[in-house]
């Protein structure tokens, strides 16, 4: 009986401590699957602690009609005190032989990673992360992406 008890008590606080370490989590759906050049996903975060090192985690849901193995990313990130930085980034969604990379089924597929890894906010306040696709399509729209997230997390 008391192996059960402590069993439960370890759950309880393995789910509720992991669930304190994600600081900031947030999904935007993407209109049709069609992400247009001009259309920026915005993440406002509230940043209360300047200490503790954080992750910042990106994560892309695609479906099967994607038509690249990669993705290609602005990133603009706004301070509080007005401070911009900038940033392009590469993600790889499949395989040279073009297998999914991500989790999923029923044609969806998540792809999660990191954005910044062990950094410190530097000013208290909220950041503004401005993410737009950066890909090169006669259309300037990018056809197949259904959903990105970000999430900061304690390190």
């Amino acid at each position: 009986m008391m192996r059960k008890i402590v069993a439960i008590a370890f759950i309880i606080i393995a789910f509720t401590s992991c669930k304190r370490a994600v600081i900031f989590e947030a999904k935007r759906t993407i209109h049709e699957s069609t992400w247009h050049q001009d259309s920026a996903l915005v993440f406002k975060v509230d940043i209360t602690d300047t200490i503790t090192p954080n992750n910042v985690v990106y994560e892309v849901t695609n479906n099967d009609d994607y038509p690249f193995a990669n993705m290609y990313l602005f990133t603009t990130v706004l301070f509080p005190n007005g401070k911009e930085i900038k940033d392009t980034l590469e993600i790889g969604l499949a395989t040279p032989s073009g297998k999914w990379i991500g989790k999923g089924w029923f044609g969806t597929h998540k792809t999660a990673f990191p954005f910044r890894m062990n950094i410190r906010f530097p000013y208290i306040g909220t950041y503004t992360f401005k993410i737009t696709q950066a890909m090169r399509c006669p259309s300037k729209t990018l056809n197949g992406v259904t959903n990105f997230e970000m999430a900061i997390k304690r390190r």
